[in-house]
């Protein structure tokens, strides 16, 4: 399954990329722990997770082949 990840703000300095595509299947939850394996610094930063452009607040999510997660940390502004 492909699963389109988007980076914002500080975590897209963090990774180095605004967009990536990775092969994943599983659950939301798992999907985070594997991303911040691959990307470590991320773990230090607040962040909210998206998917298909839905905030989700639980782990019980499961990722389907083409969905969209965004790493999303807080916004501020006016």
């Amino acid at each position: 399954m492909n699963i389109k990840v988007l980076f914002f703000g500080v975590l897209a300095d963090e990774t180095g990329n605004d967009t990536i595509e990775i092969k994943y299947e599983g659950s939301l939850e798992g999907f985070r722990r594997t991303m911040e394996e691959r990307f470590p610094s991320i773990s230090r930063y607040s962040y909210r997770l998206s998917v298909n452009r839905v905030l989700e607040p639980g782990n019980t999510v499961l990722l389907k082949d083409g969905d969209e997660v965004a790493f999303m940390p807080p916004f501020a502004g006016g």
